[in-house]
């Protein structure tokens, strides 16, 4: 086993030598599988037949994703679809998904298309990061999805959290109702999501440089807590202000 530390250093030294501010998906994924952070089945497609494989070997239905440095808005782009069901879609929407980032953006740099296990069912939550100029890095939780931006119900500890600080911000929301399962619905894994928040606080307080880390939407179900889109952005100038007395 080689060391996290090291997997994620490596990682950002390729980011810091690009000059970029941010890690592209596979780069997440990378960080993610390093602390344990559980992540959906994905593989980089390089053909049409490829795409329909690792569709196949993964379960239908998948989404099938552009991976471009150059292409930041992928939807945009009309660079995502999502609910492929056979593999014979997923051929036809490699293509398709091809032609489109030509379109977008003729010169990109295109380094093949992601194929993600579709995640659904269970409760959508958001897991994330942000550096405070007062405190330093912080670690939310809240309802995610769409919501989070109507409902803003989101709580914060400082960071590395421990389980009980993180089992204790699950009960922090507004909407701690919908943890425990409503209209029939099954109750999240409380123990699955604050691991989740625990290794998110780990990380960002091992590399002080991850300014902002989003998992969102994380779907929780009453077994595990699997994030479907990581968006992690770094500031290599960041300095940690001294502790206040």
């Amino acid at each position: 086993m080689s060391n996290p530390k090291d997997t994620v250093r490596k990682v950002l030294d390729a980011v810091k030598a690009d000059k970029r501010t941010s890690l592209t998906a596979p780069e997440g994924k990378l960080v993610c599988d390093a602390y344990g952070i559980p992540v959906p089945k994905e593989g980089v497609a390089k053909s049409a037949a490829e795409a329909a494989k690792l569709a196949a070997d993964m379960g239908f239905p998948v989404v099938m994703k552009i991976v471009s440095p150059d292409i930041l808005h992928k939807t945009e782009a009309g660079g995502v679809i999502v609910g492929v069901k056979t593999a014979a879609d997923a051929e036809k929407n490699y293509d398709t998904i091809l032609a489109n980032a030509k379109k977008y953006k003729a010169d990109a740099k295109i380094e093949g298309i992601q194929v993600q296990q579709m995640l659904a069912g269970g409760t959508e939550v958001i897991v994330g990061s942000i550096t405070d100029g007062s405190f330093g890095k912080l670690v939310a939780f809240g309802l995610g999805g769409v919501l989070v931006e109507v409902l803003k119900d989101i709580t914060f500890r400082l960071a590395p959290a421990s389980k009980a600080d993180a089992l204790s911000m699950l009960d922090g929301i507004q909407a701690h109702d919908m943890l425990k399962g409503v209209r029939g619905g099954d109750p999240v894994s409380r123990d699955a999501l604050a691991d989740v928040i625990v290794k998110v606080s780990q990380l960002v307080s091992d590399f002080p440089e991850i300014v902002e880390l989003d998992l969102n939407p994380v779907f929780a179900t009453k077994k595990d807590a699997i994030p479907a889109d990581v968006r992690i952005v770094v500031d290599f100038d960041y300095q940690p202000r001294p502790a206040p007395r």
